[in-house]
């Protein structure tokens, strides 16, 4: 809680314009250079609505009984402390004098610091003059300023106040009561917003600190426990229902680590089906089989492409024989005379042709040549896999 905007100091005299209807959580009063004291030991410390050169008739003075008056030597000053402490774990007012002077206005070696009975310094809403009956006393107030967070403040104050009293107590003793109900001998208080350090019940079994650690027995959300109120195999089920997929780099069975009955998936990609296939089934039959699910090619799944053969030629003789008396063979001479026909060799060549036509549809395919599987692998990241059963 940052007080700094809410204390106010001077000398002789104060005023505030924003306070609360409620008690002070500080003062302190202390004698300077020019302090002068009154006749008698007790301090009177005055809160008024007007200034102390007008007093009004609604002035308050709470009286603190000193053993001796507040002195002031050598540049050291006793004072008078009133202010809000937390000692074990409990909210309480403290007061008390700080003497550094000794009777004799000599410096002390040690300082004596004399207990005092506390006073609730109630001040006025709104406009405050604060001033005692020491002059020129040096003055310092921590106020209660008039939002929401003081209220709370001053209300858990008052609320401490009554409880260490053992008097009777009721909402109409407390500031800003609509933020509180009571319930038997306690209060809850209802806020709409609460900056702390920590939280912590009074059996310190649940906390929550500023870091946003929660220390607690069970969690629950919308009526539903969670961590403590299920139990590991019931965590399983919700995580991991049976058809759940299971995918790790680790071997270490599900079965293992969970609980529950789960079937290794080996040799298969997960496929996303669209309704065609039932949902959890291979389609090449199963692991049974130890197949690939891979099919033969068809023509029309084949990619188009051409065949290039390489074309030649072919020679052959052709013999004819001729009757034509212009091809005939004269015999030489001494020969019987006889004319044989003449044989006409004639030369055929006869070219082989090939054609390049193209074929093939083209379709998504899996190669099957030679009786044999053409596998094409994508790249991939093998993990390995279990589905849940039972």
């Amino acid at each position: 809680m940052n007080l700094t905007n809410q204390s106010v100091s001077g000398t002789n005299e104060i005023s505030l314009q924003d306070s609360l209807n409620a008690a002070a959580l500080g003062i302190k009063i202390k004698m300077g250079a020019t302090s002068v004291a009154p006749n008698e030991n007790d301090l009177v410390i005055y809160v008024d609505k007007q200034s102390s050169s007008n007093p009004s008739n609604d002035r308050k003075q709470y009286v603190f009984n000193l053993t001796d008056i507040l002195r002031y030597a050598s540049g050291e000053g006793d004072e008078v402390v009133q202010k809000v402490a937390l000692k074990n774990n409990k909210i309480v007012l403290e007061a008390y004098v700080n003497r550094l002077i000794g009777s004799d206005n000599s410096v002390l070696s040690e300082p004596v610091v004399e207990e005092l009975d506390t006073i609730d310094i109630t001040l006025f809403e709104g406009t405050n003059y604060i001033y005692t009956n020491y002059t020129d006393a040096d003055i310092i107030i921590v106020y209660p300023k008039d939002d929401d967070l003081n209220r709370l403040f001053v209300n858990s104050v008052i609320y401490a106040r009554h409880t260490e009293a053992c008097d009777d107590f009721s909402l109409d003793d407390i500031y800003f009561k609509d933020a509180f109900t009571k319930i038997g001998d306690e209060l809850n208080i209802e806020v709409d917003n609460l900056t702390a350090k920590c939280i912590t019940s009074k059996n310190n079994t649940f906390s929550i600190d500023n870091a946003g650690n929660i220390v607690a027995n069970s969690l629950t959300i919308n009526g539903t426990p969670i961590g403590g109120g299920l139990t590991s195999s019931e965590v399983v089920d919700l995580i991991y229902p049976v058809g759940s997929i299971y995918l790790s780099v680790s071997s270490t069975s599900p079965a293992t680590l969970f609980g529950g009955t789960w079937d290794r998936i080996n040799g298969y990609y997960l496929y996303a089906g669209d309704g065609g296939n039932t949902a959890g089934s291979n389609t090449s039959g199963g692991p049974s089989t130890n197949t690939t699910g891979s099919t033969a090619l068809t023509v029309a799944q084949m990619p188009s492409h051409t065949h290039t053969q390489n074309p030649h030629s072919h020679a052959q003789n052709n013999n004819t024989w001729m009757n034509d008396p212009a091809h005939y063979d004269t015999r030489p001479a001494g020969s019987s005379g006889f004319y044989a026909g003449a044989a006409l060799v004639t030369y055929y060549t006869q070219n082989a042709t090939a054609t390049n036509n193209n074929t093939g549809g083209g379709q998504g395919h899996t190669h099957t040549l030679n009786s044999h599987t053409h596998s094409v692998t994508p790249l991939r990241y093998e993990v390995y896999t279990w589905k849940r059963t039972a």
